[in-house]
């Protein structure tokens, strides 16, 4: 894209040498964990997706320059709930989410945005928590398949 393979080479180096990649994979199967140990969440016996992700250094630096200041989300987590019922239990299930999120880790309400309740005009709709974790910071996005499905190929995507 802007700044090609050498970009891309040195950025995959830095995060696996800052032990960013090791994290993420140590996160999605913590949290995945405790998700799918909670005796509340179990019982509505979602289908849980946890997705990890680690922001390009591209897609940095045009935020960077877009935004004029500097860019936090670098390393990212989703997750995705589908409940085995109910849409109107997937609601539930992403609040609940949160506040065990929030109950387990160090969590920054100031960085805490809440476009399920409040949905963006562009029809985005996601939790968003930022935790702070072995001084590293992730953001994590909970949704539910439909909202997932708007965000990725809906009005509110920015890659289409």
């Amino acid at each position: 894209m802007l700044l090609g393979k050498p970009l891309r080479a040195l950025w995959f180096l830095y995060n696996s040498l800052s032990g960013n990649y090791l994290f993420l994979s140590e996160m999605k199967n913590e949290i995945g964990t405790k998700i799918m140990n909670e005796s509340t969440i179990v019982k509505y016996e979602p289908k849980i997706k946890i997705e990890t992700r680690i922001k390009e250094a591209e897609r940095i630096i045009h935020k960077t320059l877009m935004k004029r200041k500097p860019v936090y989300d670098i390393l990212g987590m989703r997750i995705i709930v589908e409940p085995k019922h109910q849409r109107d239990e997937s609601i539930f299930l992403i609040y609940y989410i949160a506040k065990l999120i929030d109950s387990e880790y160090e969590v920054k309400t100031q960085n805490t945005d809440d476009y399920v309740y409040y949905k963006k005009q562009n029809g985005y709709q996601s939790y968003h928590i930022e935790i702070y974790h072995k001084k590293k910071k992730l953001e994590i996005q909970i949704r539910n398949k439909a909202m997932d499905i708007e965000a990725q190929n809906g009005r509110a995507s920015i890659y289409k």
